[in-house]
C-alpha cells in the first residue's frame, strides 16, 4: 500500500505520507480539477509525480476525492466538499526513483502552520549547516542537522516568506522517546513547537508545527 506508516499519528493535524506509485497514477484532466490554479503545460514530470502523491494523500485523509486545493497569500488552502477551508501544508521527497509526500491539515482558523520531509542520511545538509543554523545550534545539534533543517523549513512554511534561517528560526529542544521526538524553537523571538518521526524502514523524517495540547493516539 502506498500509504507510509508512521510510529505516531498525531490528531491534530492530520497527516497523511505517500509514497508516488506508477499504477495508481491520476490522469491530468483529474488533476487539473483539483488544483485548479496549478499551470500544468510545461510542468515536468517529476512535479507531476509530486503532485500525484499529494493528490492520493489528500483523498487518503480526507476519506473522499471532493476537495479541492487553492492558494492564499502564497500558502495552500484545503477546500473540502462543504466548503470549509482549512490550512494545509505539503512537502515532497524525491530520489531517481521515488516520490514521497507528505500532507498535514490543521483545523480551519490555525495559523503559521508546516509540515516537512527530510532525507536524514542525506550528507549534503550537514555541508551546508552554517547557512541556516546558528554556531550554537551546530554545536548543541551536531548529530541532529537533518532535524533542524526540517523544523525551520516547517516554521519557514508557517511564517514565511522573508525570514532568515540562522538568525530568525532557532530549535532549543528536542527529546526523543523512540522514533518519536518533541521540539520547541522560536521564530522571530516567538515560541514554535513540533513533533518529529522517523518513518519506519526509511531513513526520511518528518517534522510537523503543533499546538501546545496535542494528544497522541
Amino acid at each position: 500500500m502506498p500509504r507510509l506508516p508512521m510510529s505516531i499519528q498525531p490528531e491534530h493535524p492530520q497527516v497523511v505520507l505517500w509514497k508516488w506509485d506508477e499504477g495508481a497514477a491520476w490522469p491530468l484532466a483529474k488533476l487539473e480539477a483539483h488544483f485548479p490554479e496549478r499551470e500544468w503545460t510545461e510542468m515536468s514530470d517529476g512535479r507531476l509525480r509530486e503532485h500525484q502523491a499529494v493528490a492520493c494523500a489528500l483523498t487518503e485523509l480526507m476519506g473522499s476525492e471532493v476537495w479541492r486545493v487553492t492558494r492564499q497569500d502564497g500558502k495552500p488552502q484545503l477546500h473540502d466538499a462543504s466548503g470549509t477551508c482549512c490550512p494545509l501544508s505539503i512537502s515532497h521527497h524525491s530520489s531517481m526513483h521515488h516520490t514521497t509526500a507528505a500532507v498535514a491539515v490543521w483545523e480551519a482558523g490555525e495559523r503559521h502552520q508546516g509540515i516537512d520531509l527530510v532525507d536524514t542520511a542525506d550528507l549534503r545538509i550537514s555541508r551546508i549547516a552554517g547557512r541556516f543554523m546558528s554556531p550554537i545550534e551546530q554545536m548543541q545539534w551536531s548529530k541532529d542537522k537533518p532535524w533542524v533543517w526540517a523544523a525551520k523549513e516547517a516554521m519557514f512554511k508557517g511564517y514565511g516568506p522573508n525570514l532568515d534561517f540562522r538568525r530568525e528560526l532557532s530549535v532549543d529542544s528536542m527529546e526523543w522517546e523512540a522514533e518519536c521526538g518533541r521540539m520547541v524553537g522560536s521564530v522571530r523571538g516567538g515560541v514554535w513547537q513540533g513533533e518529529c518521526t522517523q518513518v519506519p524502514q526509511s531513513s526520511l523524517g518528518v517534522v510537523w508545527s503543533c499546538p501546545s495540547s496535542q494528544n497522541l493516539r
